[in-house]
Formats: C-alpha cells, structure tokens, sequence
C-alpha cells in the first residue's frame, strides 16, 4: 500500500492557492512546518507548495521549519510570527501539527479579519482537524486518507497476492477535506469514531 503523496499534494496546494486567490488578491506570505527526512513529508509539502504557487504565483515562503507534532509546531511557529508576523498560510506536514500552529496563532490574540484571512492545512484526515475545518475557522483543508477504503485495499491487494490476481500494491488516493465537503467530512468522522 502506497499513499499517493503528490496527488494528494496537489489537491491541497491547488485548494490553498485558489483560497490564497479569493480572500487574499492572490499574495501570501507562506510557513512550513515539515519532516525533510522522509520521503512523505518532502513529497507532502513541496507538492503542495508547487501547487500552490501554480494556482497563486504571488504566495511566497519566508519561513519553514522541521516539525510534525503539536509539541514541536507551537514553539516553531511562534518563533516564525515573530520573525513574520504577516504569515497567513501555513502547510503542516500532518495533521497533528495543526493544534500546535493554531494555539500559536490564538495567541497572538488576532483581529477577527486577521483570523478570517488564516489558512492552516495539513494530512491525513485526523477527527480533530476536520471537526476545527468544521467551525470555519483558520485550518481549513486537509488532505485525508479514508481508513476505512485503505483496510479494504489492503485486504483485497493481500488476497489477490495469495490468489496470484492483480492489483497487489495499491497507490491509495488522498481526498480533499474542506468546510464545503460536509458529506465526505460526516462520512470520515463517522468511519474514525466507529
């Protein structure tokens, strides 16, 4: 089984440049919180970050940083609004790493149209990343891995391997988690709680 980091790169960072387009005139200042020493965090954030500058060609990075946990992106990324305090799009190399860049951000106590302007995304398709996509609020993406649809890959690519069959890997698809993807949000959190 293999996770099809670039596509799911791609679809994040295309989402992240049209919001860059739309809210904020198509300029932004970008932060990236990654994990360069493995192949899915380069693929996850450079991916994205193509993608974005595809869409957006005006959203620049002034601030990037290894890490992947809440732990590790609080501190990061309070250090980088010091530095750049107009960052309004950041790109977490999993999901887990968006609590720590969002408590960092609240922190800063941020007008309601400073947090309007906020885009925070990260993967994998954590319940609490989608429940926050729910809310409106600054994280608003995540490319998600249904695990449910990964399990039953898993099972048929093993049995055609035993049955001598084929597909026996698979290139599993990520899927994009926005506040307008409230079926595909219900249907992910419904299968994570289950």
């Amino acid at each position: 089984m293999i996770f099809d980091n670039l596509q799911g790169a791609k679809l994040v960072g295309t989402y992240a440049g049209q919001w860059v387009k739309k809210n904020l005139g198509g300029t932004a200042q970008v932060a990236l919180l990654t994990h360069q020493i493995q192949l899915t965090g380069r693929q996850r954030v450079e991916g994205c970050v193509k993608a974005l500058q595809a869409v957006a060609p005006g959203a620049k990075v002034v601030a990037q940083h290894e890490g992947v946990l809440s732990p590790d992106t609080f501190p990061a990324f309070q250090s980088m609004l010091q530095e750049h305090s107009g960052i309004d799009v950041v790109i977490c190399i999993a999901d887990e790493g968006c609590d720590g860049v969002l408590r960092a951000f609240e922190a800063t106590h941020p007008s309601a149209q400073r947090t309007k302007d906020m885009f925070i995304c990260g993967f994998d398709g954590s319940a609490p990343v989608i429940k926050d996509i729910e809310t409106g609020g600054p994280i608003r993406a995540t490319g998600a891995l249904d695990a449910v649809a990964i399990g039953k890959a898993s099972i048929e690519a093993a049995a055609n391997a035993i049955e001598g069959k084929s597909p026996t890997q698979i290139n599993f698809p990520y899927v994009l988690c926005t506040a307008q993807t409230t079926t595909l949000n219900n249907k992910l959190l419904s299968e994570i709680s289950a």
